[in-house]
């Protein structure tokens, strides 16, 4: 389905030079020492990368959200308690999501990334209908991706809020 929609596919460096405040949406992200770490990053021009409920979190604190992450192959997920339509943000979309999400997301900034799901020939199918077959892997859920996402778009420092928070410099 992605395929016949007019969305492009991440590209790599379109994150260079960037500090990403990779954002899941576990409980750590409430906790006090993660709340100023956000804001100290934040304020010192960090860009903040958002999955899923931690969209509109961090949205409702004041945050702009410039990226945002999502990968779910249900339909389930297309509402604005999963996935809030934050104003300017770049919502990365693995191309398996469900058509639902696409439709529910229309209007909005899509760029198109493909997650690797494990089926035969996956790798070949993207290659044949993208022009980026590049192909994410790190895990089966979207903050794994997400790395991956930061990690192949050439972000200088990634900070992952997940338990603890983990900086990664490339």
């Amino acid at each position: 389905h992605a395929a016949t929609l007019p969305y492009r596919c991440y590209q790599e460096n379109e994150m260079a030079g960037e500090h990403i405040i990779l954002a899941g949406s576990g409980p750590s992200l409430k906790a006090e020492e993660t709340q100023e770490y956000i804001k100290r990053e934040y304020d010192a021009g960090a860009k903040i990368l958002a999955c899923k409920q931690a969209i509109k979190y961090l949205h409702d604190l004041g945050y702009k959200i410039t990226y945002a992450v999502s990968m779910d192959p249900g339909a389930h997920i297309a509402n604005p308690k999963k996935i809030f339509k934050s104003p300017e943000t770049q919502h990365y979309i693995a191309s398996s999501s469900d058509p639902e999400l696409f439709k529910y997301l229309e209007g909005e900034k899509i760029v198109i990334f493909h997650s690797a799901c494990g089926l035969p020939g996956e790798l070949e199918l993207y290659k044949k209908l993208f022009t980026n077959g590049y192909c994410m892997g790190g895990g089966f859920n979207v903050v794994n991706r997400a790395i991956s996402i930061c990690q192949y778009a050439n972000a200088d420092k990634i900070s992952s809020l997940v338990i603890l928070v983990f900086e990664f410099s490339f």
